[in-house]
């Protein structure tokens, strides 16, 4: 689905990461108490070689952890 929204393939997994840290850093983040911990959904248009799209990224902080962990990645 990344490649055919955005052109995004395996050789860009490097960009997507930067791209999805970018985006928790500067933004419209909303909480969802879950039962393993907290969620984070942050849904954000990306951009790439002319194309763009709305990717949801969701983060969850596991109950007994201080980190987040990106559990979910899909263009919507």
């Amino acid at each position: 689905m990344f490649r055919a929204a955005l052109g995004v393939g395996l050789k860009d997994a490097d960009w997507l990461r930067n791209q999805a840290l970018e985006i928790a850093l500067a933004g419209n983040v909303n909480h969802e108490p879950s039962v393993y911990g907290d969620k984070y959904v942050i849904d954000s248009i990306v951009e790439h070689e002319g194309k763009s799209a709305v990717v949801r990224f969701c983060w969850i902080v596991e109950f007994g952890t201080d980190f987040p962990r990106l559990i979910s990645c899909y263009v919507k």
